[in-house]
């Protein structure tokens, strides 16, 4: 039998498919129709704003259903606007004007609790694993393995000062970061009004 993943993959690729096909059969007409759906263009506006948000996470900040967010980030993405990272199971979306090496770094970033771990860093470079675990309360294991994938993308530098490890941020982590922190701010409206919103 089965499971709930299986069903959601087979659901997810019937979905790519009939848009697949659909824009193949329509052509650049079709996928300027789509375009024009006003819940689709927030979606979009949304993962420009929200990069490297899963499913759920967009269909709670759009309140809209998850079967509904799926559909549209399907026709978005058939048309080229946005695009998707697997992690395991879950899916993560991001502009079509994100680069991918950006997204990579976003991907890890929103992993468990990277952020924190980088936060720290970035408010007081050379803190020390030791430094790390006392102010997260993470277990050494978290930490390392956190640590260790963070400076193989060189988003943190691990400096040895004799038997201590100390981190530092790297100019691509402050490059990616405003990209995180961005998302969080309120000062730019959407493009339209949201999808819940009475129409005049």
């Amino acid at each position: 039998m089965l499971d709930g993943s299986w069903l959601e993959t087979i659901l997810f690729a019937v979905v790519v498919g009939v848009v697949a096909f659909a824009m193949a059969r329509f052509g650049k007409t079709g996928m300027e129709g789509a375009l024009r759906n006003p819940k689709r263009r927030w979606l979009a506006w949304l993962v420009s704003r929200r990069p490297g948000l899963g499913v759920h996470a967009i269909s709670q900040e759009a309140k809209i259903a998850r079967g509904t967010v799926e559909w549209h980030l399907a026709v978005l993405e058939a048309c080229g606007e946005v695009y998707e990272l697997r992690e395991g199971r879950s899916r993560r979306y991001f502009s079509s004007s994100t680069e991918r090496e950006e997204a990579d770094c976003i991907v890890l970033l929103r992993r468990g609790r990277v952020l924190d771990v980088v936060e720290l860093t970035v408010d007081r470079p050379g803190r020390t694993q030791a430094e790390l675990l006392l102010d997260l309360g993470m277990r050494r294991n978290v930490i390392r393995r956190y640590a260790d994938l963070l400076v193989e993308r060189s988003l943190l530098d691990e400096r040895r000062d004799g038997a201590k490890r100390r981190y530092f941020p790297t100019p691509r982590l402050m490059r990616v970061l405003p990209l995180l922190h961005e998302s969080s701010e309120e000062c730019l409206p959407p493009p339209m009004d949201p999808p819940e919103a009475p129409r005049p």
